[in-house]
């Protein structure tokens, strides 16, 4: 592809035209079940119009069109982000290819404008390389589209039902209809606000669509329209007033005709809901994993005592709780303001009569003390303002590490997240702060002057036991709990909702409330004891969200209970979409979601072992990729995904479509000067991602019935068996994935590792389909000392020559022997690189000599297949197989048409 730059114009037509080439593809070839076929039927003017913006040097900003590329591709400054745009996602300097870019397209009502629908529009997300001067390669592998709900129409349906050509006619009358909708001091705002009970000057239009029937006459009958707002409560609440999403429907009666038009405009209904989300010299000490979690022994003096959960419960005194803090380094003098890139720990005067004494410091940022020899127990105010700071840098350090800057990222809202790590909780009985409680709620400003601010509100860990510290005259004063910003769980659960606030505008997904318990488990899980069951650990602990501050929410959740996506404990939430305010989806979807994530990160790595302990590299490296994973998905969104398959499928673009290379997670024991390199390349999860989905019951036949157990696999599913055991324990109960799966083991190098091949080789298929036109390729060499540093440093030798044969057709859930075309020149090359490793083994190393197998097809080719196009495909040079053990572990473990045969 040539163009004068990846931008708007260039990418758009390219997007128009896979758009456009998809829809005639599946039709012709009638690939869709008719459940989903409804889905090649955009409502009417959107394809019309991005054909039309396609050919047009400047497109009509009042109707469906690409966005423009934000950040720029080699923009050095920027400004802060719009509220929606077609997304660069690059982490290299200057924003520079190669790239994720997500091509997003949808209405803007005014040129220059922030007004958008921001939940219905088309996204494409594409990878773009540079490959030499003007010119870059697209690679595209899906879209997804968000359709307005009946009885809802967009505005470019209006436009092309009622033939409003002239785009000068339909901004002039889009901008008469939406012109009071803008101004905070309207007559339709003060209506509005009064019936939502918000200060009519808070009210900040955000989107809307025609709810009334569209025909020819439309602009002359009276039309009703659906409009979404957010705003800030008049009540004064304590200990703060809340912010509100507001749905109006509203009746717009034509009475000045153009050239000059002019509606009139009546509140026929309002739905309002909460902008919030609730879930039930420089050192410091802080718990850096829960008590229950923590590695640290119980008592110092009996390290190899047995595990009691009962000296871990937040309700311990604080000499308990203080054996299980780490000490961390702050700053370098002793005085530490709390804030850093992303967040600002704000003083809480009203529950800490501390901070008072702060009241005339114009700067409301929390500063902590911290001189020599002095420590801060738990049951202290500080110390839950230490907290909040500690896990909240530790969170935005995460973000860092994956490329995310949030002046880029935080697009629906103003840059900082405030942190009150003391406070109320409202609406409900918690406004005194005396609940065991945590919520992230929009402020929204009272002149709009600004974007909303998220704020996270901490309440407390536990209500049984405070304490009254003695000041320096020996006096007790003020009784002092212990905070729940103590939890770092907790915490990313918060961040959960912070993301979505963040990039989308919105409190919680449409199908979950958060992925917020699924980042609390998979973060915490690498070096938690709940994860090592050993001396008196239960294999059930590992399951727990919440051990500490306890929650009885799991995330090792059966699909044969009714934890499926499409099982009985999510039947209430797919029949009831998400409409107007209403989108409080409880807890049960959200275990299924964590279940889900939870068992992908098992899967890439994250049951490891180093003999009988976990390892914890290994496993840190699995969350690392999991969360990063996760967190594209979400960066790259252009609407709010309304049902989970469009999560799932962000996930598996992420890898797809990762630009360059990720820098994965520094060893935790080992010194910087000592550190290994490690890199993980894109194009591996997409496989893996779509299991962990398919396993918790996505991907059905038909989404209307009720199914309590897992998806179906995809229709062509070839594989290579490997040694993985074919069910695991889930939460109690004998659960089978069956053969071909990516059933969670440990991705090491140790004696007969499950994830690669028994000595005889069997292939099968997974899928309901025929598998035509089947092809094996193999690859021979060797290796010495592969598990050492974890298999980062030891460099693979690869035999020069493949061996290529066909494989006859594989049937639908057929398993058979595969037997070798050509055996002996597969014993020969055998025989050279053992001839060859002989020969170079250095004294007392360790030899692996392998085989490396790729079973690929048409409708299911390996990820190393090079028609699949993946950073990951070996063409016909051995200069693409991967270098050392670690990246031929993630190459085989995430690709079941790939199988591994160590051989000597």
């Amino acid at each position: 592809m040539t163009g004068d730059a990846p931008d708007q114009k260039t990418l758009g037509d390219i997007a128009t035209n896979y758009v456009s080439q998809l829809a005639s593809f599946l039709e012709k070839y009638d690939l869709l079940p008719g459940e989903f076929r409804k889905s090649l039927d955009p409502p009417v003017g959107w394809g019309e119009n991005l054909v039309r913006n396609k050919d047009r040097t400047l497109p009509d900003v009042d109707l469906m069109h690409w966005l423009d590329v934000w950040p720029h591709v080699g923009a050095r400054e920027v400004e802060k982000p719009p509220k929606i745009a077609s997304w660069n996602l690059s982490r290299n300097a200057d924003h520079q290819l190669p790239a994720t870019i997500i091509m997003v397209a949808t209405e803007l009502f005014e040129l220059g404008s922030e007004i958008a629908q921001f939940t219905a529009g088309l996204t494409v997300p594409m990878l773009v390389e540079a490959t030499g001067a003007g010119i870059f390669k697209v690679t595209i592998r899906s879209m997804t589209a968000e359709y307005p709900s009946d009885p809802q129409q967009s505005w470019s349906t209006v436009s092309e039902i009622t033939e409003l050509s002239d785009p000068a006619i339909r901004q002039d009358l889009l901008s008469a209809m939406i012109g009071d909708l803008t101004t905070y001091e309207s007559d339709i705002n003060k209506q509005i606000g009064a019936s939502a009970s918000v200060l009519p000057g808070s009210v900040s239009f955000e989107q809307f669509f025609v709810v009334s029937k569209v025909n020819a006459d439309f602009a002359k009958e009276p039309m009703v329209i659906e409009a979404m707002f957010k705003g800030l409560g008049e009540i004064e609440r304590f200990p703060n007033p809340l912010s509100y999403q507001i749905v109006s429907q509203i009746e717009l009666t034509l009475v000045n005709p153009a050239p000059d038009f002019k509606f009139s405009m009546k509140v026929l209904g309002t739905q309002t809901c909460e902008l919030i989300t609730h879930v039930n010299a420089g050192e410091a000490r802080v718990l850096t994993q829960s008590p229950p979690a923590s590695d640290l022994p119980a008592d110092s003096a009996k390290p190899d005592a047995a595990f009691d959960w009962t000296l871990r419960r937040p309700t311990r005194p604080d000499d308990m709780l203080d054996r299980f803090r780490e000490t961390i380094k702050l700053s370098v003098g002793d005085t530490k303001t709390l804030k850093d890139t992303g967040f600002v720990v704000q003083r809480c005067p009203v529950f800490v009569p501390q901070d008072k004494e702060d009241l005339g410091n114009p700067d409301p940022t929390k500063v902590l003390h911290l001189p020599a020899h002095r420590e801060i127990a738990p049951r202290r105010n500080e110390f839950s303002a230490l907290s909040a700071y500690y896990n909240c840098s530790d969170f935005f350090e995460m973000l860092s590490a994956y490329g995310i800057d949030p002046d880029e990222f935080v697009a629906r809202a103003e840059t900082d997240i405030q942190i009150f790590y003391r406070y109320g909780i409202a609406p409900g009985p918690g406004k005194d702060g005396r609940t065991i409680n945590a919520q992230v709620a929009f402020d929204c400003s009272a002149t709009d002057a600004t974007r909303p601010v998220i704020r996270m509100n901490l309440a407390l860990a536990e209500l049984s036991r405070w304490d009254r510290p003695k000041n320096s005259s020996g006096k007790r004063t003020w009784a002092q709990p212990l905070g729940i910003a103590a939890d770092r769980r907790w915490m990313l659960h918060e961040f959960g909702h912070y993301l979505l606030a963040a990039r989308l505008g919105k409190l919680e997904f449409d199908f979950a409330h958060s992925a917020g318990d699924a980042m609390a488990a998979i973060i915490c899980d690498p070096n938690s004891r709940l994860a090592d069951q050993r001396n008196g650990v239960a294999e059930s602990f590992r399951g727990i969200t919440y051990p500490f501050v306890f929650s009885t929410r799991r995330h090792d959740r059966s699909p044969t209970l009714g934890w499926a996506w499409y099982g009985e404990l999510n039947r209430s939430v797919i029949q009831s979409p998400p409409v107007g305010c209403e989108e409080l989806k409880g807890y049960l979807t959200e275990q299924i979601l964590s279940t889900s994530l939870f068992r992908l990160y098992r899967a890439v790595g994250g049951d490891s072992m180093d003999g009988d302990v976990p390892d914890v590299y290994l496993r840190e490296r699995a969350s690392f990729l999991t969360i990063f994973l996760l967190m594209e998905a979400i960066h790259g969104f252009g609407q709010s995904p309304s049902k989970a398959e469009m999560l799932e499928l962000g996930m598996e673009q992420a890898g797809n479509l990762q630009g360059g290379v990720l820098d994965m997670v520094p060893q935790p024991m080992l010194a910087n000067a000592m550190q290994k390199p490690d890199q993980w390349k894109g194009g591996l999860t997409h496989k893996v991602v779509r299991w962990a989905f398919e396993t918790q019951g996505m991907f059905v036949d038909d989404v209307e019935v009720t199914r309590n157990g897992m998806g179906n696999a995809p229709d062509v599913d070839v594989y290579i068996q490997d040694r993985r055991p074919q069910s695991e324990m889930v939460n109690g109960s004998s659960f089978a994935y069956g053969y071909g799966s990516y059933c969670p083991v440990s991705l090491d190098w140790g004696d007969a590792p499950l994830w690669q091949t028994p000595f005889e080789i069997t292939i099968g298929n997974r899928g309901s389909k025929n598998a035509a036109l089947c092809h094996m390729r193999k690859w021979f060499g060797f290796v010495f000392n592969a598990n050492e540093d974890w298999g980062l440093t030891s460099n693979i030798i690869w035999w020069p020559h493949a061996l290529n044969e066909n494989v006859a057709d594989i049937a639908a859930g057929e398993r058979r022997t595969f037997t070798a075309e050509n055996a002996n020149a597969e014993n020969e090359a055998i025989a050279a690189i053992r001839a060859l490793a002989d020969e170079q083994a250095p004294t007392l190393a360790t030899v692996h000599g392998f085989v490396l197998y790729e079973l690929t097809c048409p409708n299911d080719r390996a990820n190393t297949d090079p028609l699949q196009d993946l950073p990951v495909a070996v063409d016909l040079s051995v200069a693409d197989l991967p270098k050392t053990p670690r990246a031929l572990t993630d190459l085989v473990a995430n690709d079941n048409n790939l199988g591994l045969k160590q051989v000597f």
